[in-house]
């Protein structure tokens, strides 16, 4: 079974248990962290949420340290937006912008990212998580 199935069926108890078998197998990826996250939130249960959603920003800084990905910074400043609010993730847009060598990186930051208002009860919706870039029930 498909975690955005069990995602979708609102399984969250099996969809943590998948989640759990995937952290196995990839410890250090941060989707699934976020995944995680997004499912205690879904419970109601902050606290395991933040965790989780602070542990996939350790991630993405640990792997944007050693290679700069536009999809690991995109896919961090939506992470800052939930825990931070909007102040800091337009920060997190301006530091992608101030270390990006590509024009078309700084276009789709501009045009796609900052005009795009996400409110933070509106990410905790099924149909976002097809929606967020990267997806981690695109891959698994």
């Amino acid at each position: 079974m498909r975690l955005d199935t069990l995602l979708c069926r609102r399984d969250l108890e099996s969809a943590l248990l998948f989640i759990d078998t995937l952290h196995t197998r990839y410890p250090r990826d941060p989707q699934f962290y976020f995944g995680e996250g997004w499912i205690y939130q879904m419970k109601n249960d902050s606290i395991k949420a933040r965790s989780c959603f602070t542990k996939a920003v350790a991630i993405y800084d640990s792997l944007i340290a050693v290679k700069k990905d536009f999809g690991d910074q995109i896919n961090r400043a939506i992470i800052i937006l939930i825990l931070d609010g909007r102040k800091a993730y337009n920060q997190s847009l301006d530091e992608i912008l101030r270390t990006s060598r590509n024009p078309h990186d700084s276009l789709v930051i501009e045009e796609i990212w900052r005009k795009v208002i996400y409110k933070k009860e509106d990410l905790f919706k099924p149909e976002m998580l097809i929606t967020l870039p990267d997806s981690i029930t695109q891959r698994h």
